[in-house]
């Protein structure tokens, strides 16, 4: 009797086999790798990170871009409308915060926070994260300062009765306020008087 004896060969790089008895190794999956031959498994890319064809051999995940993201190992994507990505490998992008918004085009740079979400203008805020836009202030409240993230109430004696407004007014000679956040004063009851500016209560109509 002749007998043949055959030895297995290891599974080179990039190559796997996770079961016995094959006759050939399996490639990896797009999106993982292997550094060493004779393997069972193959190692996934890191999130933020992706496999360049020209690095499979040598089992090594780059980086994606900042403005960029990855999840599965295979490709970046730019990061989407109303967030960021600051760093290099991120796995995710980060929204907008408040008192900004997303630029809007098609070819914002989303790398930074600045470039990516510009602060709220004057007479604006928002209080979500992740908005395209900003809300303006509405009356009875102001805005006086950029990359605010919620309006402030007139305060008692000032009134305003328009949006995206940067302050309030006084209320008028023969009216008052005793609100805080009103769009407008009450007027002094007939037969009575003030000849004062932001008045705070009833008391001043004489």
């Amino acid at each position: 009797n002749i007998s043949f004896f055959f030895s297995c060969a290891p599974c080179p790089r990039h190559y796997y086999n996770d079961e016995i008895s094959q006759d050939k190794c399996r490639e990896c999956p797009a999106g993982s790798y292997v550094n060493a031959e004779g393997q069972a498994s193959c190692t996934d890319c890191e999130a933020g990170k992706y496999l360049h064809m020209a690095n499979v051999s040598f089992g090594v995940c780059l980086s994606c871009a900042a403005g960029k993201y990855g999840t599965n190992g295979q490709t970046c994507l730019d990061c989407p409308s109303n967030s960021y990505a600051s760093e290099v490998g991120s796995g995710e992008c980060a929204k907008c915060p408040v008192g900004r918004h997303g630029a809007s085009g098609n070819n914002v740079d989303r790398s930074s926070e600045d470039t990516a979400c510009p602060l709220c203008e004057r007479g604006k805020f928002v209080n979500i994260e992740g908005q395209g836009q900003c809300f303006d202030c509405p009356p009875g409240s102001f805005c006086d300062k950029r990359g605010m993230n919620s309006n402030v109430p007139c305060p008692s004696g000032k009134y305003t009765d328009e949006s995206n407004q940067y302050d309030c007014r006084d209320c008028p000679v023969g009216r008052f306020q005793t609100k805080k956040g009103s769009a407008k004063c009450s007027s002094c009851p007939a037969g009575t008087y003030n000849a004062q500016q932001a008045s705070i209560n009833a008391s001043a109509c004489v």
